[in-house]
């Protein structure tokens, strides 16, 4: 069992120390557990926002470093979670120390000046509008100018839509999420199925996780996106065996990096 999206209290919306991330890891018998705290410089980029907790980085390092000490059995991964900004491009490239992770989640969380999370993003907007910004937002993340191993739980735009259809599915935008999956493909990323969703199985929802499997894509990932530690592994059965219906045989995960394969089971 693996999940490698989990966040500490070093991110803003965290609740569980990293101690605990462990000991609950290893009571799942999780063999593989990514830590990937928030690092919001999107956040500095958007007005409004600067009551945001800001990742200590070196911090973060340093005590993640001291704990990998201590957890025989489990590999725990030194991960970050950025949120994409074209404004902050320039300080993720030049700024964060990337050799000293192992992975790397590239999410969306904020399109124009605003976070997709919160309801003034949705305010006079249909939603074709809101949706096709958040996705064309996620097509440039693509080409960020800084290392990053996977595109984060796309369908986030969904989470607290104000509309009365509210996932995010592929024949809503056909051609764009399209573009987005040859684009992760080629580019040898890997599609997180994030579990933090309600109202669905996964970010993204099946009908893209399906696409994907039928443009060639191999290379996915399970993520609970736990911010408390009982969510840990959350929806991992669920999301498992999804995965395998759709002919997927190996979850991809990271060390230093580098991208290995492991037998989903």
């Amino acid at each position: 069992m693996i999940d490698t999206h989990t966040h500490s209290n070093h991110s803003h919306d965290g609740r569980q120390r990293i101690e605990s991330i462990v000991k609950k890891a290893k009571s799942l018998k999780i063999e593989y557990v990514a830590v990937t705290d928030h690092c919001d410089w999107d956040y500095l980029s958007i007005d409004g926002y600067e009551y945001f907790q800001q990742l200590d980085i070196e911090g973060y390092l340093k005590e993640i470093e001291r704990i990998r000490d201590k957890t025989k059995g489990l590999y725990l991964a030194v991960g970050l979670e950025l949120g994409y900004h074209k404004d902050a491009n320039g300080k993720y490239r030049d700024y964060i120390p990337f050799d000293r992770f192992d992975y790397i989640i590239n999410s969306v969380h904020s399109i124009g000046n605003h976070d997709v999370y919160f309801p003034a993003y949705f305010e006079n907007k249909e939603r074709k509008e809101a949706y096709g910004d958040y996705l064309l937002g996620v097509l440039d993340s693509l080409n960020a100018p800084y290392p990053y191993n996977t595109v984060g739980h796309i369908g986030y735009v969904a989470k607290n839509s104000v509309y009365e259809k509210k996932i995010l599915m592929r024949e809503d935008f056909p051609d764009i999420i399209d573009t987005i999956l040859k684009t992760i493909i080629e580019k040898d990323k890997t599609l997180e199925l994030n579990a933090n969703i309600k109202g669905d199985i996964c970010m993204p929802n099946m009908s893209i996780i399906k696409r994907y499997h039928e443009l060639g894509g191999e290379n996915i990932t399970f993520g609970s996106d736990a911010h408390k530690t009982n969510r840990l592994g959350e929806g991992y059965s669920e999301i498992k065996d999804l995965a395998l219906s759709l002919g997927f045989k190996y979850w991809t995960i990271y060390k230093s990096q580098a991208a290995q394969k492991v037998k989903i089971q």
